[in-house]
């Protein structure tokens, strides 16, 4: 069950955790502006001229007070996928168009700043009225509503204009394809197009439209001179691109200029062209589906192969040992040691706080303090060195841990508490000399193991990890068909990643110990269980303070030592303990002889030192950086040198959008 939730619940959690925040950061703002509703009624006259009369319906929850409408009028693009004659064009006519505002149902065209490109009129901000970006081809209609109130409450924007020679008659068929908006400043919530064609009596059977830009649209005609598009719920980045395809015979009056006199393009070629497109969409939609089913199998595929080869290479040896509890450490060895075997070769910080008791236990050091100002918070301590251990009389870590804290801290025979948490902060030199020690002693610690006590089995860890490739390789796949087929993997993607990750780090965690290191592992987890739970023993309590010393000691690097100081009872004289046998523990009698240990404190901070001296080295090399910086731009200065998815395109003409500020 546990690998259960670490392999693939928890990747989907959090997979599921970054989509919520990311969509409540694209929400953020979003519902600043809305637009409720989108209408459109466009006319074509027997020329292939369009006119166009359209209006957004909006809210705003926002203090803004202008907008834009650009409305691009290019007939042909670079990208468009037939040969066209370079005549072929369409013009805006500034004559015919304008537009109209109303604010909670009033018309108050005549109250606000209206400005036209075409006219040459200036913005808000005195800047020339112009499509954004500027480009030729391009007319853009402005309102500053500042008189009204500006846009607060409900809007509408209704816009009025004529693009002649949108239509182009070809060989065997006349196209109107054209782009009526590109982005704005919200999704729409609905919205409809009718498009109103001149009135021939014709069969439909020639008829045919199509729609592009949004994922739920639907295009049709309703007569042979009248079709609508409708859709709901678009994007802030769909577009509205139509294609309508009709006989010749609908627009006599045609200018020459948009006739097709080199007969470049033809039915068939547009109808496959189309064809094309809606097969393209239809396995791009399966190729989206098909990408979370891989995103999703991922996990499933990681979870079953790390049983197989936990099972093959990392299951531990079985011992013969399966007592519960052991009431005495199991072997002669030093706490730090017994962490390094019992957490898989690894030294944790307690390792240092549990390696000084163990030194003052057994007698190389002697703690002293003041019995009337001692408190759990604020233990103020003195280390007093006894007596310099022979050569190999020691460890070499414990060896270590004298030096570093009686010569380097101290002054050869003494240390106090205080000197050793103020050391690391003190300067640049002592944090790097405070890290330095630090990792030597977990150095010396992995170097009293001659013979190493795991098989870390490096060879078979390859293996096993070696099957993150094929999630690499199904990310490119992903990528590649997310290109080709113009939808989002960002989140399939993070899912792979994220089983590929729990994967990786479950397989380099695994050690395999060999058959004894195992069974010391059990023994000494044996013997952690009994520290834990011999507080509800009835028999044989432990009355001698000697051995709960030791014991200490280790529950220390067990990091237990607060749960077994809440279990100890002694039936003992607390003077006679204090003035004989006790080395580092003390009943306090200001706190109802309350059983103490001074080192606690130290055992809480020796994490903060450790972060006092990375803070140290932090703010230092942020200093030196910066003084090298400002020479560098002192040299510089004096040198005198400066320095959603989609559903394809027809690629349409026309375009342009909604702005507001």
């Amino acid at each position: 069950m546990k690998r259960l939730v670490k392999l693939i619940l928890i990747p989907l959690l959090i997979t599921a955790i970054v989509y919520i925040v990311i969509l409540g950061i694209k929400s953020i703002g979003a519902d600043n502006i809305v637009i409720n509703e989108y209408y459109a009624e466009i006319t074509f006259n027997e020329a292939g001229d369009m006119t166009v009369t359209e209006t957004f319906d909006m809210n705003y929850k926002k203090a803004l007070r202008v907008r834009f409408r650009d409305i691009d009028y290019t007939k042909f693009y670079d990208d468009y996928p037939f040969e066209y004659d370079t005549n072929y064009s369409a013009d805006f006519i500034s004559d015919e168009s304008y537009m109209r505002f109303y604010k909670n149902g009033v018309n108050v065209t005549n109250q606000v700043d209206i400005g036209y490109s075409w006219n040459g009129d200036y913005d808000e901000l005195g800047n020339r009225i112009t499509c954004e970006p500027l480009r030729s081809d391009c007319a853009s209609m402005f309102v500053d509503s500042r008189d009204v109130g500006g846009l607060n409450g409900n809007v509408k924007f209704e816009y009025h204009y004529v693009i002649e020679g949108v239509a182009t008659r070809f060989d065997d068929i006349s196209e109107i394809n054209w782009n009526l908006f590109e982005y704005m400043e919200s999704g729409i919530t609905q919205g409809e197009v009718r498009i109103n064609l001149p009135q021939k009596d014709l069969s439909l059977d020639n008829f045919y439209i199509f729609s592009h830009g949004m994922d739920d649209m639907q295009a049709e005609f309703l007569s042979d001179h009248e079709a609508v598009i409708t859709f709901e719920n678009s994007d802030k980045k769909d577009f509205l691109e139509f294609r309508i395809l009709v006989p010749n015979r609908l627009f006599p009056d045609m200018d020459n200029s948009n006739v097709d006199q080199a007969r470049l393009t033809f039915k068939s070629m547009i109808l496959d062209y189309e064809q094309d497109l809606a097969e393209h969409q239809a396995t791009g939609e399966t190729s989206y589906l098909l990408s979370w089913i891989i995103a999703i199998a991922f996990g499933p595929f990681f979870y079953l192969c790390s049983i197989f080869f936990y099972h093959k290479f990392f299951k531990p040896y079985h011992v013969n040992f399966d007592q519960m509890y052991l009431r005495d450490v199991p072997y002669v060895v030093t706490p730090a040691e017994m962490s390094y075997l019992f957490y898989g070769g690894i030294v944790n910080d307690e390792d240092v706080t549990a390696t000084l008791l163990d030194l003052i236990r057994r007698k190389y050091i002697k703690i002293e303090y003041d019995p009337t100002e001692i408190t759990d918070f604020n233990p103020k301590y003195k280390l007093v060195l006894l007596k310099n251990p022979k050569t190999k009389e020691l460890k070499s870590h414990e060896t270590h841990l004298l030096r570093w804290f009686f010569e380097t801290i101290g002054d050869q025979k003494q240390v106090t508490s205080t000197q050793i948490e103020d050391y690391p902060q003190s300067s640049y030199q002592h944090a790097t000399r405070f890290k330095h020690d630090a990792q030597a002693f977990k150095d010396r610690v992995k170097s009293a193991f001659n013979v190493f006590p795991f098989m870390f089995l490096d060879r078979e860890k390859k293996i096993a990890s070696s099957l993150i490739y094929i999630g690499v390789i199904a990310i490119f796949y992903l990528f590649i068909q997310a290109s080709i087929y113009s939808y989002n993997v960002f989140y399939q993607f993070l899912c792979i990643l994220l089983f590929g990750i729990f994967y990786y780090l479950e397989q380099n965690a695994y050690i395999k110990r060999t058959k004894e290191a195992r069974e010391a592992q059990v023994k000494w987890e044996a013997f952690r269980r009994f520290l834990l739970d011999f507080g509800t023993f009835e028999d044989d309590p432990i009355t001698n303070v000697i051995i709960w010393e030791k014991y200490l000691v280790y529950a220390t690097s067990f990091k237990i030592a607060d749960l077994v100081m809440k279990q100890f009872k002694v039936d003992l004289n607390t003077t006679d303990l204090n003035q004989s046998d006790a080395t580092f523990l003390w009943f306090n009698p200001n706190q109802h002889n309350r059983l103490f240990n001074p080192m606690h404190r130290f055992n809480r901070n020796y994490v903060s030192m450790r972060q006092s001296a990375n803070h140290a080295i932090r703010a230092h090399n942020r200093e030196v950086y910066m003084q090298q910086a400002r020479e560098r731009a002192s040299s510089r200065s004096s040198g005198g040198f400066g320095g959603g998815r989609s559903g394809g395109s027809s690629f349409g003409g026309g375009g342009g959008g909604g702005r507001s500020r």
